[in-house]
């Protein structure tokens, strides 16, 4: 469910997307991409219905924050519901510990929470080509460090049908697609935008044998 790799560290930014499930087969995924470092520390992927998981990634996002030192900024995906789940966590967010990102209709991406037009990534007919082909060469060129075993598997499954790239038949994209949006985000947001707008004041850090993140769930 929960896949951690490495210690998150102060003043580092994250790019966290989530791709949305409605239970059943589906599955909610979600990759936390370091802008900072760029790598992928933690990846959360589960049946569990996205409205269900909410308050646990809010539970994340203000740890997460208070360990950085950082607002992380954070993108939900349309489908399935997900603007309402956007949403949802804005109205959880009153600390504003995070950043909700908002895609505009045009022009350059904000990551500002005033400056986009709705909160979430809309993945569609015109946007899923060049998400897949900008994260295959990512990972192909290696400008992202990938230690999740279940992402490579999924870009490996990946087929063109009809002109749509997509999962073959009986396999998933769903962890592809989340860290597909996180690499549009950092792509298309101004490095200054990702370098110096989310500082935030200094924060006291738990310093409980590695910066743990939410006990209960494992983090550090």
């Amino acid at each position: 469910m929960w896949r951690q790799y490495r210690k998150i560290e102060p003043n580092e930014l994250c790019i966290i997307a989530i791709d949305t499930a409605q239970g059943g087969g589906d599955y909610t995924a979600m990759q936390v991409l370091s802008a900072t470092k760029l790598d992928v520390p933690i990846v959360y992927h589960s049946q569990l219905a996205t409205g269900e998981f909410l308050p646990t990634l809010h539970r994340f996002l203000n740890a997460l924050s208070d360990i950085a030192g950082v607002k992380p900024i954070v993108a939900i995906e349309r489908n399935n519901g997900g603007l309402l789940h956007s949403d949802r966590l804005n109205g959880l967010n009153l600390q504003q510990k995070y950043t909700l990102f908002k895609m505009p209709n045009t022009g350059v991406v904000q990551v500002q929470i005033e400056g986009g037009s709705r909160y979430g990534w809309d993945t569609n007919a015109q946007t899923r080509p060049n998400m897949v082909a900008d994260i295959r060469i990512a990972i192909q060129q290696q400008l992202i460090k990938i230690y999740d075993p279940m992402t490579y598997g999924e870009m490996l499954s990946f087929i063109v049908k009809n002109g749509k790239p997509q999962a073959e038949r009986n396999a998933h994209d769903d962890l592809i697609m989340s860290l597909a949006i996180c690499w549009q985000i950092y792509q298309m947001s101004p490095k200054k935008e990702l370098t110096f707008s989310h500082q935030q004041e200094s924060v006291s850090i738990h310093d409980k044998e590695e910066n743990e993140i939410l006990d209960k769930y494992g983090f550090y």
